[in-house]
């Protein structure tokens, strides 16, 4: 039976961490890290790794056993057959995107051939609190019989716009 391999990576600043040399150490962040499990687990993984300006953008990484559950994780994966339908929540806690609404990034976003990796990149701006925060979201799915993050690109999503 195949099992899934989600990593996802979110990092977050806000107003005060905008600006030139600030987005130059944004864009040097890793959107790609090695993924060893910590164990085996017959229906995968999903790898949460989140990075936010006020922690000097340290690593702080979880691990979910699947199956995921789409309302919190924001993704959510169902095998059939040949294929894997993946589909999205923005509303979800781990994948919230408020500004600007994308509605086509709700429900069924691909159907992964078994073997293949999906990379869907995102970002945000959310109200709140104090002042507005950013987030870029860099999602790796891959679906197979021993998931990698080294199998071939079925399709690459690039939904991230302009947000100041």
């Amino acid at each position: 039976m195949p099992s899934i391999l989600v990593q996802h990576i979110r990092i977050g600043w806000t107003k005060d961490e905008r600006g030139a040399a600030a987005g130059t150490r944004r864009n040097a962040l890793r959107r790609e890290w090695p993924a060893s499990t910590p164990r085996a687990h017959p229906g995968g993984w999903l790898q949460y790794i989140v990075m936010e300006a006020e922690q000097d953008y340290a690593p702080q990484e979880s691990w979910t056993p699947a199956p995921l559950h789409l309302q919190q994780d924001g993704v959510g994966i169902t095998i059939r057959g040949d294929h894997a339908e993946v589909m999205l929540d923005p509303g979800a806690a781990h994948f919230y995107l408020q500004k600007p609404a994308r509605p086509n990034l709700r429900g069924l976003i691909a159907r992964l051939p078994l073997g293949q990796r999906l990379i869907l990149r995102v970002n945000t701006a959310i109200d709140g609190h104090h002042q507005r925060r950013y987030y870029d979201h860099s999602l790796q799915i891959v679906v197979g019989d021993q998931p990698t993050l080294d199998a071939p690109i079925f399709r690459e999503m690039d939904e991230c716009v302009l947000l100041y």
